[in-house]
């Protein structure tokens, strides 16, 4: 019996999953530009997308908010996103089986 490096994938599946992951990226990025200001720079700071991530202090310091704020504007982004990206992330078993 064969055994296979656990990274192989048939032939064809890594472009499609390429492809997805670009798909995925460019859903993310629209989603992420629809929310109001605060919100979208609350998570561009967070999750590092111009830099380093900041923490939730940091990007208090710097939008003159505080901590709970930010968790708080963070956790409302979150679920702004829900609809826009239902469907995006998929369960690792879930990709395995694809």
């Amino acid at each position: 019996m064969e055994r296979h490096h656990q990274g192989w994938r048939p032939a064809g599946t890594r472009e499609r999953g390429d492809q997805r992951f670009r798909r995925g990226a460019q859903r993310r990025k629209r989603a992420v530009a629809g929310l109001p200001e605060r919100e979208r720079r609350i998570l561009e700071l967070r999750f590092g997308f111009d830099g380093p991530p900041a923490s939730l202090e940091q990007i208090g310091r710097e939008l003159g908010l505080t901590r709970e704020r930010v968790r708080q504007l963070e956790a409302g982004a979150f679920e702004q996103l829900a609809d826009p990206l239902e469907g995006l992330v998929v369960d690792e078993d879930e990709a395995r089986a694809a």
